[in-house]
């Protein structure tokens, strides 16, 4: 059988997440012992980078080493967040605080999610995968959200219009806007 050349891709990036995926854990470690959750409740909710690195008394010459830890946070599901090259990074720990954190859309502001949207898979292994995964993150009392159970989380919080890409295997990048 031979693979095309974005099976083997795929693949290759299976591996190495495989290989690093012991990082997450001591990215979450890190983040409770730097208390960024408490910072970020301290905050209202939503707190800047600067913000964060203050109250954890990060030193300036670590903080772009906090933004990275902060990236990976994200990344793995653990806070939404607002920015990108030069604008400011917001973290929000939910949808109601992120939208009083961001400027209007007219001036850029949006939210950007990247997860799973149950059903939105681009095959039945795809969509298959998305709802046992939904079944195992029960175990740590999670969800995985179909589009419609999104919707409602954006229109409780106020947001206006959202935008749904599935470009990422199970996963889809989820815009969302004030």
């Amino acid at each position: 059988m031979e693979l095309t050349s974005q099976a083997m891709l795929d693949a290759q990036a299976e591996l190495w997440q495989n290989t690093f995926a012991f990082v997450k854990s001591m990215a979450l470690k890190s983040a409770v012992d730097l208390h960024i959750a408490d910072t970020i409740q301290h905050h209202g909710g939503a707190a800047t980078l600067s913000q964060i690195a203050n109250k954890a008394m990060v030193p300036p010459s670590k903080i772009p080493c906090l933004s990275r830890l902060m990236r990976v946070l994200t990344h793995a599901g653990v806070f939404s967040t607002h920015g990108g090259a030069g604008e400011q990074l917001i973290v929000c720990q939910d949808m109601k605080n992120c939208k009083e954190a961001i400027p209007p859309r007219e001036k850029g502001g949006k939210v950007i999610i990247i997860d799973i949207v149950v059903g939105a898979g681009r095959s039945d292994l795809e969509r298959e995968v998305q709802v046992v995964f939904d079944l195992c993150i029960m175990v740590i009392n999670g969800t995985e959200r179909d589009e419609n159970q999104w919707k409602k989380i954006f229109l409780e919080a106020g947001f206006s219009d959202y935008k749904i890409t599935r470009v990422l295997g199970l996963r889809s990048i989820i815009e969302v806007y004030p």
